[in-house]
């Protein structure tokens, strides 16, 4: 227990316990949002010599930073918030990491039962808000006098351990507190102070939960090793892989250092910009060329490894082969990800430990070499002379970023435009960057992306890069305010085509009635807001330009705001010669 603390009422007991156990079982970091009936709970975390404070103007903004910090650093983090509707504003963050299986941990503090029964000030059914998309939640008990402290620990324990059990996903806590809420002392229960002071001086959690891992079979694994020899055409789709591990990539590249055939990486994996094409590497699932060799060459296994794969046309791809190929699905997601309908075998394990289990016995199996190498580099060469040729657009920002940012470390990549953007970009050989990907895909929200990027970075603090659309840092604006006092190595990328662009790529833009619904044209410019948050600033029109302020940031990260003009015509132009590209 901090010797430093005093317990005034049963509002800080009961916050003092809730705090204290999350610390002991690693939970260390807590991204708090202001309010009054939190209090206790915000002086409780503040006043831990162990909890990191994150601390942030407003609800929506802390989840998505909440989340970006999970994804970085694969650690467990608690949000928490006052009454009312503050709760409301993390659901599209706990959305997101229900889909993408990231423990979260919500802590709202409530009215107490008296008070929401007859609909006092701020009061709302915080029972229910976010029910639907956590993996456990508890309403706690009032504090109080013949509550057993210990009893309240242990089903602390057991909920928290939901949250980091596999697969994870968030969980929620709904505590609510009566006042006094400040220090203002009460007369509390001998027993109760005992059993606080017991419990808070104890070393470990109130009950220790051990998660264990799932791992396949020596027999599962030899038949997969059997149907990958046996196959004459195989192909391995490596997908998000829900965790992020610093060495992932390594453990695929182990992988094809055996396998020789087809395979392909999605864009979060990284695998796209640290493999060069020689190797086989698919470029792009979208391209209808590439769709078409892949048919023809008759795949007859295909071996999914990971979550969803951005990529849309995938799923018809694998419709159109799935009478004449063995489709095998390995993941360990809660949710049936099967957009195409095709995949007739689901293997349940954690897709990382399958690869390096897999690496543990395929040291003596060989496959048959991909016959398409050649191809997937002449049609990467075509599309780069496209983009380097014609004028500025999306595809010419996600290409001369990977090629030029040899200091980036990791980089968060909105939706819409900018994700499809990269993901249809590939690497040569001499090219490569070991860049670790980060995009919020679970539910492809296009909220939040400022506050995912400042997480990232604090997550695992190196030079980092968030790439956006204008729509998407409108909702996201007050995020900047986070960002104004940061002296941190954080380019922000925004391409400003003065609306939702992607909808101009799509069949939708023939109904140019609705269009304009869709696209929610404006006129704004962002350079000067950002740089009147004293945050380094600048708005460029040309490909020249945009190469010589990443070429300055490369040499010395900081943090620096780039808008991006882009003519929507022009982009659609580029677009639509790529598709066109033969092998």
């Amino acid at each position: 227990m901090n010797k430093e603390i005093v317990l005034h009422n049963y509002s800080q007991v009961w916050s003092e316990i809730i705090i204290d156990q999350l610390v002991k079982m690693g939970v260390q970091h807590f991204f708090c949002c202001p309010g009054m009936r939190n209090a206790p709970l915000l002086r409780a975390a503040n006043n831990h010599n162990v909890a990191h404070i994150y601390q942030g103007f407003d609800e929506r903004s802390q989840s998505y930073r909440a989340l970006g910090f999970i994804k970085s650093s694969g650690l467990p983090t608690v949000l928490i918030c006052t009454s009312g509707t503050a709760v409301a504003n993390f659901l599209p963050a706990v959305i997101e990491a229900q889909k993408t299986m990231l423990p979260l941990i919500v802590i709202s503090a409530d009215r107490p039962g008296e008070l929401n029964c007859v609909d006092a000030n701020q009061t709302i059914n915080q029972i229910e808000v976010l029910r639907d998309y956590t993996k456990a939640f508890w309403h706690l008990s009032e504090p109080q006098a013949n509550y057993s402290l210990k009893s309240l620990a242990g089903q602390l324990c057991h909920s928290i351990s939901q949250a980091t059990s596999k697969p994870c996903g968030p969980i929620h806590l709904n505590v609510p507190l009566r006042e006094p809420l400040d220090l203002t002392s009460e007369t509390i229960d001998q027993q109760t102070y005992k059993d606080a002071v017991c419990i808070l001086d104890q070393r470990h959690e109130q009950i220790v939960f051990e998660n264990t891992r799932e791992t396949l079979s020596h027999e599962q694994l030899e038949n997969i090793i059997t149907k990958i020899a046996k196959a004459k055409s195989p192909l391995v789709i490596f997908a998000p892989l829900s965790r992020k591990e610093s060495h992932q990539i390594t453990h695929i590249k182990k992988f094809l250092q055996k396998y020789k055939g087809n395979y392909y990486c999605d864009v979060e994996t990284g695998g796209k910009f640290d493999l060069g094409a020689e190797t086989g590497l698919i470029p792009s699932l979208d391209h209808p060329e590439v769709l078409h060799e892949l048919t023809m060459s008759k795949p007859d296994l295909v071996i999914h490894i990971g979550h969803r794969l951005t990529s849309k046309h995938y799923y018809s791809f694998l419709s159109d082969i799935q009478s004449d190929s063995e489709i095998i699905q390995v993941t360990h997601s809660p949710f049936h990800q099967d957009p195409g309908f095709s995949f007739q075998k689901r293997i349940e394990c954690d897709p990382i430990t399958f690869i390096k289990q897999i690496n543990e016995v395929m040291s003596s199996v060989t496959t048959p070499k991909s016959n398409l190498t050649s191809k997937w580099a002449s049609l990467i060469k075509k599309k780069e002379d496209i983009i380097e040729e014609g004028p500025l657009s999306y595809a010419y920002v996600s290409k001369k970023s990977i090629e030029t940012l040899s200091n980036l470390k990791q980089a968060f990549i909105g939706n819409s435009t900018f994700i499809r953007s990269f993901d249809s970009y590939a690497s040569f050989k001499g090219q490569q960057k070991s860049i670790n990907i980060f995009a919020s895909r679970g539910a492809s929200g296009i909220e939040g992306h400022l506050a995912t990027a400042l997480g990232i970075y604090e997550g695992s603090p190196s030079p980092t890069a968030l790439f956006l659309g204008d729509i998407s840092l409108i909702h996201d604006f007050g995020s900047l305010f986070n960002l104004a006092d940061k002296e941190i190595p954080l380019l922000i990328v925004v391409a400003n085509n003065n609306g939702g662009g992607i909808f101009n790529l799509l069949p939708i833009a023939k109904d140019t009635k609705t269009l304009p619904l869709l696209t929610t044209p404006h006129t704004y410019q962002f350079t000067k807001t950002a740089a009147s948050l004293g945050i380094d600033s600048i708005q460029i029109q040309t490909k020249q330009e945009f190469e010589n302020e990443i070429k300055k940031w490369n040499k010395s990260p900081k943090l620096k705001f780039i808008e991006v003009i882009i003519d929507d015509d022009n982009n659609k132009k580029v677009y639509e010669l790529l598709k066109t590209v033969k092998l």
